[in-house]
């Protein structure tokens, strides 16, 4: 996060997810966690480990979390968070009990951050939500009034994840999201998903997405 927000002279702030307690054997330290990159300062930021936890994974230590920041311009306040959710692992129970904890720990979250009087609240990052409009995560989120900002895209133009793992199963994968508490700050035909292989690969297992909105 560090690098990158270097490159493109923004400010920046990152918490830790998971620490490979393995690294060494690997050639070094390790972690993985989530960042809010910005070109305006951040303010009154906020590690939010999960109550809700899951799924141990080998040479990991840690847990699911987010990362909160305010920034503010011209006279108005913008909350962002960052966010990675619980995935599960492959057998059946994992799958199950992955399910369950990350609907709660999408609950905790669009329940800590719901504030109608708040200018705009934007959620972002990998929700780990496969099962689409249906998904537990994302009925959360809208429960307290939070909108996918990508919701005018069919689902088909909306595979963020193509390659790694779950490849054979991408193409009814929808993993990614930003959610809103105001959607009409939105501004129309801005969201997609980065489909220039020359500039969004590498940066991740996943297709970067965006949106813009206006204050």
């Amino acid at each position: 996060a560090e690098e990158i927000a270097k490159s493109f002279d923004m400010f920046w702030a990152y918490v830790v997810e998971y620490v490979q307690v393995d690294a060494a054997s690997q050639g070094g330290e390790c972690s993985i966690g989530n960042a809010v990159l910005s070109k305006y300062p951040l303010d009154d930021l906020e590690q939010i480990t999960f109550t809700n936890q899951c799924c141990r994974y080998g040479g990991r230590w840690g847990g699911r979390s987010a990362v909160k920041a305010s920034i503010s311009f011209n006279s108005t306040t913008v909350t962002v968070i960052s966010t990675h959710l619980e995935s599960g692992q492959s057998d059946i129970k994992s799958v199950l009990n992955g399910t369950y904890v990350r609907e709660r720990q999408a609950a905790e979250l669009s329940t800590k951050f719901a504030n109608p009087d708040a200018a705009m609240t934007i959620i972002g990052g990998d929700f780990n939500s496969p099962l689409r409009s249906v998904d537990p995560t994302r009925l959360s989120f809208e429960y307290n009034s939070f909108h996918d900002s990508h919701d005018s895209m069919p689902w088909r133009q909306r595979n963020t994840c193509p390659d790694g793992a779950i490849a054979q199963y991408a193409k009814a994968l929808t993993l990614d999201m930003i959610y809103v508490d105001n959607i009409d700050l939105l501004v129309e035909d801005s969201v997609g998903i980065c489909d220039n292989e020359d500039v969004c690969n590498g940066w991740s297992d996943h297709v970067p997405i965006f949106a813009s909105y206006s204050i």
